[in-house]
Order: structure tokens, then C-alpha cells, then sequence
């Protein structure tokens, strides 16, 4: 299944969805690989390709959707994405067999998919801030955390951050959907932020983005 949705949150601001099934030789057809930065021949893993081909893919038709060009995608020296030859700032996640985009046409972005899962139990006390202490045994809300700071993590996106330490989510309600409110706190500054969580993809999925 191709390109399934994309969802325009504002005049400047969307999301695009996409459920992968097809074969990595059929998605890199549709990619101008002399746009692009190169970085698909360090990947080996069949995923990562279907991944990297689909986002680029699933980019284009959504730069489609403002009149832009699309011009390819290179990473920085931290490992953020950036559209080539244009200001829009963009956000990835992945989580098989979902690719998720984010875009916003003045500010950065910063977006992550995840399936509440036992591994996030069991690595709880590597991430949660002692504030963070309410989430202890809850199973979901340690999910939205987790994807709340992985989101904040890719807005902030210029050098390393401990997930434990510098990026706390205030206590919030855990319902359907709802607004996380944040901080990343770096050289004794913080930095607020208020993020979106909501159910996807059958409600199998967290999806968690920046305001």
C-alpha cells in the first residue's frame, strides 16, 4: 500500500502517512537518485532501504501539495533531515511497516510513531526523569513519554541530549488524544515546548509531534 493520507494541520503545516508493502526495488524506481545525498548506499538492511526510498517518495508528494519542488534530502552532521533548495523544515519517523513525515513551512519540526511494547517497560528507568515518576507502571504513558522526548529530540536536533536528564514531560492525562506540555533544558536554560499526542493506525500506534 502507497502514500496513505496526508493531513494538513495548518496552511503551513502537514503530516503524511504511509503503510509499506512494497518491495525496495519497486520504491527506489520512483526516486531521482541524482537528487539525493548518497546515504541510501550505506544502508544494507531491506527495511532501512524501503524506508529511506518511501520517505523520499512520500516527501515529494507532499511538497507537491504547497507548489515546491522537491529536491532531495541530506542529513547534517547531527543526523537531522533537511529538504534541499527550500526553508520548510521536515521531521521522519519510522516504525515497520509505517513511515511517518512532518513538515512545516517556518519552524522545526519534530514527530515519532511508537507501539506500546514490554522493551519501553523494561528501559523505563534509563529515560524517566525523576519527575517523571507518575509513569512508573503505566505502560502507555510511559510510551507517550518516550515518544514525546524522541519528538522533542529531533526538533531540538544540534548535538546529544540525555533523554533522562534534559528533556521532561509534565504530568498529563492519558486519554485518546491530548496536549503534553515539555521542556528541554540545556546550559541551565529551558526551553518549553507543547506537543500532540493522539491513536493511530487502529489505535495499534502513539503518534507524538510538536506544536
Amino acid at each position: 500500500m502507497p502514500l496513505q493520507n496526508i493531513e494538513s494541520l495548518s496552511g503551513d503545516r502537514m503530516i503524511g502517512y504511509w503503510k509499506l508493502s512494497e518491495p525496495y526495488d519497486l520504491l527506489l524506481e520512483q526516486v531521482n537518485l541524482a537528487l539525493e545525498d548518497g546515504s541510501f548506499g550505506k544502508i544494507t538492511h531491506e527495511t532501512k532501504l524501503r524506508e529511506w526510498a518511501s520517505t523520499r517518495i512520500l516527501s515529494e508528494a507532499m511538497l507537491s501539495k504547497w507548489g515546491v519542488q522537491y529536491e532531495g534530502i541530506t542529513k547534517d552532521d547531527w543526523g537531522k533531515p533537511h529538504l534541499n533548495q527550500t526553508d520548510i523544515w521536515m521531521s521522519v519517523t519510522h516504525s515497520f511497516p509505517y513511515v511517518v513525515v512532518m513538515m512545516d513551512k517556518f519552524q522545526p519540526v519534530g514527530i515519532d510513531i511508537e507501539a506500546p511494547s514490554p522493551k519501553i517497560s523494561r528501559i523505563a528507568h534509563k529515560f524517566l526523569h525523576e519527575k517523571e515518576a507518575y509513569a512508573k507502571t503505566d505502560k502507555i504513558s510511559q510510551t507517550i513519554i518516550w515518544a514525546a522526548k524522541e519528538a522533542l529530540y529531533k526538533y531540538h536536533g544540534r548535538k546529544r541530549l540525555s533523554f533522562r536528564e534534559q528533556i521532561i514531560i509534565d504530568k498529563f492525562k492519558n486519554s485518546e488524544h491530548g496536549a503534553i506540555s515539555g521542556r528541554i533544558i540545556e546550559n541551565g536554560i529551558k526551553e518549553e515546548h507543547q506537543l500532540v499526542y493522539k491513536y493511530v493506525y487502529e489505535k495499534d500506534y502513539l503518534l507524538v509531534y510538536t506544536c
